[in-house]
């Protein structure tokens, strides 16, 4: 962003327009649909050397590179899918980064949710608090276990619980879901040898 020094001075929506050109436009960040469980759309170095990602991700970029122009941008996390709102002349702008950088509607976000998660959602205000550092943290390595999980990828998936047993410890869920994947780990250990 050639401005840097300038953006923040541009006002608001200027700056905020400005940032989603940027980002979305000039350097090709997208949300990656077509693969959107490869792990590599959850790790933010491999996200900005290809410029895909998924909801979370791209928001973590966007709020970034938004919190240095200036802007006053905070993560939301939303039931399956992250966005970022961005507090514009005593308002809050819904910005979705996995749509493109698009500023959307709370109705919109519903839909978006709904398509997610398969079912009509009715949206309450409480879904649009602001994500800590902590939550973000937490969502993105439950959103690698997952995907680790499936891809019967068990010791990947345990070094993933480890750091969650860090910010959550001692979650009894965690740590049952811990014994469960070493069990698998050394299951598929013993069906190699």
């Amino acid at each position: 962003m050639a401005e840097r020094s300038g953006a923040g001075a541009l006002g608001g929506r200027r700056a905020l327009d400005r940032l989603r050109a940027f980002l979305f436009e000039e350097e090709g960040f997208r949300g990656n649909g077509e693969e959107y469980y490869d792990p590599r759309n959850s790790f933010l170095n491999d996200v900005l050397a290809r410029r895909l990602g998924i909801p979370i991700t791209l928001s973590l970029v966007t709020m970034e590179v938004g919190r240095r122009v200036g802007l006053a941008i905070e993560g939301v996390g939303l039931p399956a899918h992250f966005v970022v709102t961005v507090s514009v002349a005593g308002s809050d702008v819904v910005v979705d980064p996995f749509g493109g950088g698009r500023v959307i509607t709370r109705r919109e976000a519903e839909a978006i949710v709904a398509r997610a998660v398969g079912r009509p959602v009715k949206l309450a205000e409480a879904h649009f608090a602001r994500a800590t550092r902590s939550t973000i943290v937490a969502r993105m390595l439950n959103n690698l276990k997952s995907i680790y999980a499936q891809r019967q990828e068990w010791r990947k998936a345990l070094a993933v619980i480890d750091r969650l047993l860090v910010i959550e410890a001692g979650d009894t869920a965690l740590l049952g879901e811990r014994s469960a994947a070493l069990v698998r780990l050394h299951q598929q250990m013993a069906s190699r040898n």
